[in-house]
């Protein structure tokens, strides 16, 4: 090669490395502008601060390198970069359907019934058209770190203090979920939660409900949910259930609501599905481990109006960045390996996959005597509702694990403590087919909720369970021990 030649190539390697500079610098000062939105948990300050910086003062020490050492380095840059343009083109071209969607599509066909396409924005918008105000459901995780959008809570009290809300926007239509190929929406109570707004004027409550998605109604209409059954029977029960919760999540919903409301009885519905390692992802969150502590409370019944402001801030945020999707050029899409960069942060989320340790179980022991404690201190009575996850009776296509192996630890936790306990999983057996209680659909990728027979099927063990035991449960309902 003549010095000539060296030379050109250099002026081009150079180039190269300035124009890398340039932009890893552009990134860098473009998502400093916008902290609060890219610092949102390990896998976004990796893609977002970590990566431009490297390749920033990567690119600035390259240049000063010797030129055969320049030779070598650059074209692996470049071919690094080529093959991520590949990986977003193939991403594009493939358009992968989730898992969620693919079994929405076989449940929805197994029943006959053609699959909404709009996604829940799109509803939202068309309901806002006819003067309904609108949400999508949100949950926990949506308002911790690691969501794009999780300082929900940066508009906090009039006092200057944050809160970490429990329920969903009062007083509003919530969509809630589309499991099943057909939205499923309701109308949330004063304070947030699936209920009969009514229901917080009565003096005196028979039951309350606890737990996840399962006691929330996931993912049937109004009327056939597992609560929903039971306040058939006793009208006056409330349902605070919430999907994404957790035992630390619930404990803290009995703290915030139900030490005014002193029901008679609270159901507290445990999911075998992922409560455990639920627990292990968030008991170290800054705010819910305080709920361990005595006398903690944030106040969230009396501060409904906060409530909303921060969820309706976190609503609104949210579908900005859907509307930016949307608008979004395709051109530009690629350009910024959108797509790409979505599957990296989607494998970075965390996924409560934490080890049930003795720590974990430990905690789980703390907060089923915690809630004995406070249920018991205004004369109520706490019931413990085992609820089996479908990973037990069927196979999926994907590799799903759940937190059945640890039932017996559990059972004896709730048995130390002498609470009264109901395990579904001997129910299901009994009645030698599971068929009915979930979706029918074959080869699903993960397991579901209940089926509305399923629900009805819970529901009526539940009530007779507790007719059964008579006593203090029979006194509590009106009715002859």
């Amino acid at each position: 090669m003549t010095p000539k030649d060296q030379k050109r190539i250099t002026v081009l390697i150079d180039a190269v490395l300035y124009v890398g500079a340039i932009l890893c610098l552009a990134v860098l000062c473009y998502v400093f502008l916008n902290f609060g939105e890219y610092a949102n948990g390990t896998a976004n300050i990796l893609l977002y601060f970590v990566v431009p910086g490297m390749g920033l003062i990567g690119s600035v020490v390259v240049l000063f390198l010797p030129f055969k050492v320049k030779g070598s380095i650059v074209p692996a840059m470049i071919s690094v970069v080529f093959t991520m343009y590949v990986l977003e083109l193939a991403l594009v071209l493939m358009q992968p359907t989730s898992a969620h969607d693919a079994d929405m599509r076989r449940i929805a066909q197994s029943e006959n019934r053609e699959v909404d396409e709009r996604d829940p924005e799109e509803l939202i918008l068309e309901l806002k058209d006819k003067g309904i105000e609108a949400f999508q459901s949100i949950v926990l995780s949506h308002l911790t770190p690691g969501h794009q959008t999780s300082n929900a809570t940066s508009e906090g009290r009039s006092d200057g203090r944050t809160l970490l809300p429990l329920s969903n926007v009062s007083r509003s239509t919530i969509i809630l979920c589309k499991e099943y190929g057909y939205f499923v929406t309701y109308e949330s109570d004063r304070h947030g939660f699936r209920n009969p707004d009514a229901i917080w004027d009565e003096a005196s409550l028979d039951m309350a409900f606890v737990g996840d998605s399962f006691m929330e109604g996931l993912c049937v209409r109004d009327g056939l949910g597992l609560v929903d059954r039971v306040r058939e029977r006793y009208p006056r029960t409330i349902n605070l259930g919430r999907a994404d919760t957790g035992p630390l999540a619930q404990l803290a919903i009995i703290i915030e609501y139900l030490s005014d409301l002193r029901p008679k009885v609270v159901v507290w519905g445990y999911y075998e599905g992922n409560d455990i390692s639920n627990l292990g992802a968030r008991m170290d969150h800054a705010v819910l481990k305080r709920y361990l502590e005595d006398g903690f409370s944030q106040g969230l019944l009396a501060n409904q109006d906060q409530v909303d402001r921060q969820l309706k801030g976190f609503a609104e945020r949210r579908f900005r960045n859907w509307m930016d999707a949307r608008n979004r050029s395709s051109t530009l899409a690629f350009l910024k390996l959108f797509r790409l960069r979505n599957l990296v942060l989607g494998v970075g989320k965390s996924t409560d996959e934490e080890n049930a340790n003795a720590e974990v179980l430990e905690t789980f022991r703390q907060i089923m005597l915690k809630a004995r404690t406070a249920v018991s201190g205004w004369g109520g009575d706490l019931y413990f509702v085992y609820l089996p996850s479908q990973v037990r009776y069927r196979e999926f296509t994907q590799d799903f694990s759940d937190d059945g192996p640890y039932r017996d630890q559990v059972k004896d936790t709730i048995r130390e403590l002498d609470i009264p306990m109901l395990d579904l999983v001997d129910v299901f057996d009994e009645r030698g087919t599971t068929a009915d209680l979930w979706p029918k659909a074959d080869h699903l990728e993960s397991p579901h909720h209940y089926s509305e027979q399923g629900y009805k099927i819970v529901a009526e063990a539940i009530i007779a369970d507790l007719s059964d035991r008579g006593g203090k449960f029979a006194r509590a309902f009106g009715q002859t021990p």
